[in-house]
């Protein structure tokens, strides 16, 4: 059986000055850019999902990859794009490591009517330049414990499944991994989240693909180096950042490599800030905006 294309029209309209091009790395669903799509009706939307792509979905589970792991990604989603990607004018939205994506993306058409809007995205450059190499192995460390990894699936379940939980009644880093799984699917199972009849093997399986996932993209990001960005760039935070040193950073790293980028922040979390109309209002003036410098 033939697998799925990993581009997809939202809307095409083809009397559209604008393309939009949603960058997704999967696990939120995919409706919140039909919303956008709804709001922006002068524009053409089309949308990548980073799940469907071999080239990144042979990469999961991988720790340690080579420097051109993320151009390879980003020449498949060209090649599929075909004409899309021959748009005049291309605004590329990119959430979280869609975001990485995104501007490499665009640097391939240098500054031939490209401009990024990136939600939540953290940059390579924090991890390749803005830290010392001390700091960036913590963080990378950090990234891999068990303790913080529950944390970034209990938010993205919150979101996901909108219930309020979070793993009580533990302390992560002393339990093995199955007796903390077990843990969270009698909790969730309690909390309405996930049904009765959600058995160990089904639930393991989510969380395992979730932390696999997670582990893909830091080393593809970590792997990354790429060359200052000269389009126009708009980054859109998180108030709650995966990592709480990124409280440090209000841009996320994105500086060292776009000067010119512009910063604005939302009282969201990483995941629920692609399912709140509230956010979802604030992003498309933002995709407005870059639309607009545009050449």
């Amino acid at each position: 059986m033939e697998m799925p294309k990993s581009v997809s029209e939202i809307v095409r309209r083809d009397d559209a000055e604008v393309t939009v091009i949603c960058i997704h790395p999967g696990g939120m669903p995919v409706r919140s850019y039909t919303h956008l799509a709804e709001r922006l009706a002068g524009y053409s939307w089309h949308l990548v999902e980073l799940s469907l792509n071999k080239r990144y979905a042979s990469m999961l589970g991988k720790t340690d990859l080579p420097e051109e792991a993320l151009r390879l990604i980003a020449d498949e989603v060209i090649e599929g794009l075909g004409e899309i990607w021959n748009a005049k004018r291309i605004c590329l939205l990119g959430w979280s490591f869609g975001g990485v994506l995104a501007c490499e993306l665009a640097s391939r058409r240098a500054e031939e009517g490209c401009g990024v809007v990136l939600l939540d995205s953290i940059a390579p450059s924090l991890f390749n330049g803005v830290m010392t190499q001390e700091q960036t192995e913590r963080l990378t460390e950090l990234g891999r414990s068990q303790v913080v990894r529950v944390r970034w699936f209990a938010d993205y379940i919150c979101a996901l499944k909108q219930v309020d939980w979070d793993v009580a009644g533990s302390d992560a880093h002393r339990l093995s991994e199955d007796e903390l799984i077990e843990l969270m699917r009698v909790q969730l199972i309690a909390a309405g989240g996930f049904p009765e009849t959600t058995s160990f093997v089904g639930f393991s399986k989510v969380y395992r693909e979730f932390s696999r996932g997670m582990n893909r993209n830091i080393a593809v990001i970590l792997a990354y180096r790429p060359e200052a960005y000269r389009f126009p760039l708009h980054l859109v935070r998180s108030d709650y950042p995966l990592y709480e040193i990124f409280h440090l950073h209000h841009d996320l790293g994105w500086g060292h490599l776009a000067p010119q980028r512009t910063v604005t922040s939302l009282p969201f979390g990483h995941y629920d800030m692609l399912l709140n109309p509230q956010a979802l209002e604030h992003i498309s003036t933002h995709i407005e905006d870059i639309s607009r410098r545009l050449i």
